[in-house]
C-alpha cells in the first residue's frame, strides 16, 4: 500500500488512473473494495480512501505473481524500524527443519488466487440468436450435447473475430478455413480441438461447406498438424497411486475428495459425472429400487455424455466405505463432492506432488487407469469393461485399455510406493472404518 503514496508524488499522476501492482491477493482486493473485516487492514483502507480524496488520484490494483513483482525483493531485504529504514536478516532454519502444508489440514484451504484469464480468442463465444438459424438446422444444433454446444459457439466466435480482423469477409470459405487451420498452428493461439470443433460446428449448420468440399482442405491441415505435433494421451492412474493418494487426503482432512478419486476410479466416471453427483444419486443395497446379491451400492448418472440416464454399481469395499462416511448425516439434495472439478483436480495433484510424483494424473486418468487395470489383472472381460465404462463400441474401449497399458509400462513408479500397496490399502481401510464408527 506505500506505493500508492509514492506514486502520488509526482504532480503529473494527479487526476489520473494509475496501474498498481501487488502479489497479495488479500491486500488487492481489500484495497480495492475499500473496507476489510480485519481492523488493521481496515484501518489502512481508510487510510487509501481519504489519500485518493484529498490527492484526486485513483490507482488500479493489478495481481502480479510474487517471482515478477518489481517490489519484491526490496520489501523483503529492507523493513522499517523505529523510523529508520534497515537491513532486515533473513533466518536461518536449521538443517532438519521442515515446513508443514498448512493447505492439508482440515481448517486451512490455500486461496485460489485470480483465475487466469480467458485469451482473446476464448472468451468470444457468440449467442445462438446471433445465427439466425432456420428451425431445422436449429433442431440439428440442439442434438449435440450442451457443453458441445458451448465450445461450438466458442469456436465459431474466435473465428468470426479472426475473420473481421483479417478483413477476410469475401473470401472463398475453401481457402479461408484453410488459412485458418494454418494460422492456429504456426501462432498457437487456438487450440487444436477449439478448430476441430469450429469444423464440426460448420458441418453441422452449414452442411453446403461439407457437401461442396470446403471443409476437405481443412480436415486435411488438421491431420499435417497431429502427424507433425502428436497429441499427447492422458496418463491413466495406477491403482497404487489412486490408493496412496486418497490416503494422504483422508489424513489431510478431506475425505471429500478422496471418495471422489476411489469413486471414480473404481466407477470409471468422468469429471462432470463427479462434479453432477449428489447425495441422493447413491442407493445402497437394501433398497427396494437397487437389487444386487453381492450388496454394495448404485451410482445413478442422470446427466451423462451420451444424454440418456445410465448407472453402475461400486465394486471396490473402500469406495462403498468412504461413501458411507461422507453421506452419513448429509442432506439428500446437497452435492456429493461439495468442492468443484477444479478443487478436487488442485487436491489430487497436491497429494501426488507430497508423495514425490510428478503431477501427471488429472481426474479423467482415474477413468482410464480403472478400466487398464480391471482388465489387466482379470477382474472384468472385455464387453463388461465396456459396459461398465458407458463407451459406444469396443473400438473405443480397445483404444483405453491397449494405450493405457503401454503408458502404464513407461511409468516409473518410486520402489518404495510399488511394494507398499497392501499397507497402503490396511491403513486406509482402518482409518475410513475409524471414521465412519466416530
Amino acid at each position: 500500500m506505500t506505493s500508492a503514496f509514492v506514486a502520488a508524488r509526482p504532480l503529473s499522476f494527479l487526476g489520473r488512473r494509475v496501474a498498481m501492482l501487488g502479489d497479495n491477493t488479500a491486500n488487492l482486493g481489500a484495497v480495492a473494495k475499500g473496507r476489510s473485516s480485519i481492523p488493521d487492514m481496515n484501518r489502512e483502507c481508510r487510510k487509501q480512501a481519504a489519500f485518493q480524496f484529498s490527492a484526486d488520484f485513483y490507482p488500479t490494483w493489478r495481481y502480479v505473481p510474487s517471482e515478477v513483482n518489481p517490489s519484491d525483493p526490496a520489501s523483503r531485504r529492507w523493513r522499517w524500524v523505529r523510523g529508520r529504514v534497515v537491513l532486515a536478516r533473513r533466518p536461518k532454519l536449521a538443517r532438519d527443519a521442515w515446513v508443514r502444508d498448512l493447505t492439508m489440514d482440515g481448517d486451512v484451504h490455500p486461496h485460489p488466487g485470480p483465475r487466469r484469464p480467458r485469451s482473446y480468442w476464448q472468451g468470444s463465444r457468440i449467442k445462438l440468436a446471433d445465427l439466425n438459424l432456420s428451425p431445422a438446422f436449429a433442431l440439428a444444433f440442439a442434438s449435440v450435447n450442451a457443453s458441445t454446444a458451448s465450445d461450438y459457439l466458442t469456436a465459431l466466435g474466435a473465428f468470426a473475430r479472426w475473420v473481421r480482423a483479417l478483413g477476410l469477409g469475401g473470401a472463398p470459405p475453401r481457402a479461408a478455413f484453410a488459412r485458418y487451420v494454418a494460422w492456429a498452428h504456426s501462432t498457437g493461439l487456438v487450440a487444436r480441438g477449439q478448430v476441430k470443433k469450429l469444423l464440426c460446428a460448420l458441418s453441422l449448420i452449414v452442411p453446403e461447406f461439407k457437401a461442396a468440399g470446403s471443409l476437405g482442405f481443412a480436415w486435411r491441415g488438421i491431420q499435417g498438424w497431429e502427424r507433425l505435433t502428436p497429441p499427447q494421451p492422458r496418463l491413466p492412474a495406477p491403482r497404487v497411486v489412486v490408493f496412496a493418494c486418497a490416503l494422504v487426503l483422508c489424513k489431510g482432512g478431506r475425505l471429500p475428495s478422496a471418495a471422489a478419486l476411489l469413486l471414480g476410479f473404481d466407477c470409471y466416471l468422468r469429471r462432470a459425472e463427479l462434479e453432477r453427483l449428489r447425495v441422493s444419486d447413491i442407493v445402497f443395497a437394501g433398497d427396494a429400487r437397487f437389487v444386487s446379491p453381492a450388496g454394495g451400492a448404485a451410482v445413478c448418472l442422470g446427466r451423462t455424455k451420451a444424454g440418456r440416464p445410465q448407472w453402475v454399481a461400486v465394486r471396490c469395499p473402500l469406495a462403498l466405505l468412504a461413501l458411507r462416511c461422507i453421506t452419513k448425516g448429509a442432506a439428500r439434495s446437497s452435492k456429493l463432492f461439495p468442492r468443484g472439478g477444479r478443487e478436487l483436480l488442485d487436491d489430487f495433484k497436491r497429494a501426488q506432488v507430497i508423495l514425490g510424483l510428478p503431477p501427471l494424473c488429472v481426474l479423467h486418468s482415474l477413468r482410464h487407469g480403472g478400466a487398464t487395470y480391471d482388465f489387466t489383472a482379470g477382474i472384468l472381460a472385455f464387453f463388461s469393461i465396456t459396459l461398465r465404462g458407458r463407451w459406444s463400441g469396443a473400438k473405443i474401449t480397445l483404444h483405453y485399455i491397449q494405450e493405457g497399458q503401454a503408458l502404464l509400462l513407461l511409468l516409473d513408479l518410486p520402489s518404495k510406493l510399488r511394494r507398499g500397496m497392501v499397507a497402503i490399502e490396511l491403513e486406509l481401510a482402518s482409518w475410513l472404518c475409524v471414521r465412519f464408527r466416530s
